[in-house]
């Protein structure tokens, strides 16, 4: 294993300002922090976070491979190992205790009041309108500011309104989703990670990223079944071999409406 060096200190500020890095940003500062310590490249990109993640261990901190729901993206997240109680946010000054109460509200909406078609995601206007419950109320601007905030700290994404799950969200917050929201809370039944955006299977509720259930499609080139009930899987079709779950209008239509599955199983 290599040696910490100075490209590894320049890696580790930038993430630790952005939070968040896509595998290509990765890769391009990993190539600038050689060119700027003037130090000669080895290993791969996963080499190169170990030795990182070696030097944070004691801090209690990890970068973690992640994908972004929304897109499949795979994505590089700093995250707490620290306790994942939200109160901790309040401890270490991130946020005052009407901030966090706004931020729980969140978390509820997306994860437990999603509509039915857009599961996991909820719209910026739900969002902001969650400051007319608070006593004393908050005005829709201090609302707005705090989404901001919460969404450039890469909490959430806004993408054109409709907000989301962030992978730092789900990964730092993984212990107080999942007691917090116990039945909402699901794994995908390809990949085994925490799911919230996801196709439902209309007959066992068990889900699938969309990301998951695209490579599932490009890899069947029979009729597409739940992999954990064996039920035709109504949304799924796929691109290039016009494969579908093989089901009725009725059938989509309880999928869509169908509610969350149990509590997850699996711990990373």
């Amino acid at each position: 294993m290599s040696a910490y060096k100075k490209c590894h200190i320049y890696f580790l500020q930038s993430i630790m300002n952005k939070t968040i890095l896509s595998e290509s940003e990765c890769q391009q500062i990993r190539q600038e922090s050689y060119q700027v310590s003037e130090v000669t490249p080895e290993g791969n990109l996963l080499d190169f976070l170990q030795v990182i993640n070696d030097q944070l261990h004691p801090f209690h901190f990890k970068i973690r491979q992640s994908k972004r729901e929304d897109t499949g993206e795979t994505v590089y997240v700093l995250i707490s190992l620290v306790d994942n109680d939200l109160n901790r946010l309040v401890v270490g000054g991130d946020f005052t205790r009407t901030e966090l109460e706004y931020f729980k509200k969140i978390l509820e909406v997306i994860i437990c009041l999603s509509d039915a078609e857009n599961v996991g995601t909820a719209s910026s206007i739900d969002i902001l309108n969650l400051a007319d419950s608070f006593s004393p109320r908050m005005s829709k601007t201090e609302a707005k500011r705090l989404l901001t905030r919460f969404v450039d700290e890469r909490w959430f994404y806004d993408n054109e309104g409709i907000i989301s799950l962030s992978p730092r969200c789900i990964l730092e917050l993984e212990q107080y989703l999942s007691q917090c929201f116990d039945s909402f809370v699901s794994v995908c039944t390809m990949c085994s990670n925490t799911v919230f955006q996801a196709q439902v299977c209309s007959n066992c509720s068990a889900r699938m990223h969309h990301h998951c259930a695209k490579t599932y499609c490009k890899r069947k080139t029979t009729s597409l079944k739940c992999l954990s009930c064996n039920h035709p899987f109504p949304h799924l079709q796929s691109e290039d071999n016009g494969v579908t779950g093989e089901s009725t209008s009725s059938d989509t239509g309880n999928a869509l409406g169908s509610s969350r599955k149990k509590k997850r199983t699996h711990a990373h």
